[in-house]
């Protein structure tokens, strides 16, 4: 699919490399079982799309299962569905595209004698089922794109599997963290080119001001196997920061936290770790900014609302376009 807004958006605690993940709406209810500590995070997503020429709507919902084990080793398992709507009368006869994501995660947490920190492995998975329907459609040129149109009346069809290995260190003072992640994407097409993505994304996160504000910077850098899937470009690279500030108790409004998140330069298909987002069609993403906060009305209660602004090009019909979205986050431990 195009880079659409983020397709699974979770908020995740992976030590505090991911502070504020980069999505919309979570409810989360924890619970003790033993030695694990198991979380179920039920999510959704509102999006609209403006001076798109192809799409209008975005909605996202999805679930995810935790479970922690004495902080030695964690998983995840998770499902996503989503779909845009195209616009009335759109260049291509767009219709709609879905898509059904399953996510599967594994950590293990290591505390050698040699570093001073928490060493985590971590090893990421995407199954991933698109299917795009269209109407009526001029004719234009196949490349291999489940955004490209087909004919009148059909589908287009897509099997995307991401594989993404992460190393990441966290001191013992919880000051400064460091994370290193590959991403190998491929894209198997229904009688179009298949392909495959590569990224890089070094990742630096830092404690200011004691502990209360945190900054964390990643890199992405992104190679694409066939350069026709995004109108000749191959090479894409872009800078990700984002700031939390925890507040005290006593904050006004019983404010938890505030945040912002901004992403400067382009990305192309590219597979966010935190948010376990995969931007899977090929309209290239632009820039970002997102505002975040959260609040705890009640000791085991929290809730949180992020509003979002994304920039997104459309390169073969060179199409500059926007989306906006809202995301909030309702959590009950016991």
């Amino acid at each position: 699919m195009s880079a659409l807004l983020s397709f699974s958006t979770r908020t995740t605690a992976r030590g505090l490399l991911t502070m504020v993940a980069y999505g919309l709406c979570v409810s989360t209810v924890e619970a003790g079982n033993g030695p694990w500590t198991m979380r179920i995070t039920p999510q959704a997503t509102l999006s609209s799309y403006n001076q798109s020429e192809l799409r209008d709507t975005f909605f996202n919902a999805g679930v995810f299962l935790s479970g922690d084990y004495l902080e030695k080793s964690a998983f995840t398992l998770g499902y996503n569905y989503n779909r845009i709507e195209g616009k009335n009368n759109n260049p291509e006869g767009f219709e709609y595209v879905e898509e059904n994501v399953i996510y599967l995660s594994g950590s293990l947490h290591r505390y050698p004698d040699s570093l001073p920190g928490k060493l985590t492995l971590r090893l990421d998975g995407y199954g991933i089922q698109d299917k795009a329907r269209y109407s009526a459609v001029p004719d234009i040129p196949d490349h291999g794109n489940p955004g490209v149109a087909r004919g009148a009346g059909t589908n287009s069809k897509a099997t995307i599997g991401v594989i993404s290995p992460i190393v990441s260190f966290i001191n013992y003072r919880k000051t400064y963290a460091l994370d290193l992640g590959y991403t190998f994407s491929s894209y198997d097409i229904e009688d179009g080119v298949d392909y495959q993505v590569h990224q890089l994304t070094p990742t630096a996160g830092f404690a200011l001001g004691g502990q209360a504000d945190w900054l964390q910077l990643r890199g992405y850098f992104i190679h694409l196997s066939d350069g026709s899937v995004a109108e000749g470009k191959t090479n894409s690279a872009a800078l990700e920061i984002k700031w939390t500030h925890w507040f005290g108790p006593r904050a006004p409004l019983k404010l938890h936290s505030l945040g912002v998140n901004a992403l400067a330069g382009k990305r192309l298909l590219a597979v966010d770790p935190d948010a376990a987002t995969v931007f899977s069609l090929a309209d290239q993403q632009n820039g970002s900014l997102a505002l975040n906060s959260s609040w705890k009305p009640a000791p085991r209660t929290s809730l949180m609302l992020q509003i979002g602004y994304d920039l997104y090009t459309n390169l073969r019909l060179n199409n500059d376009y926007n989306s906006s979205y809202v995301y909030f986050n309702l959590s009950q431990q016991w």
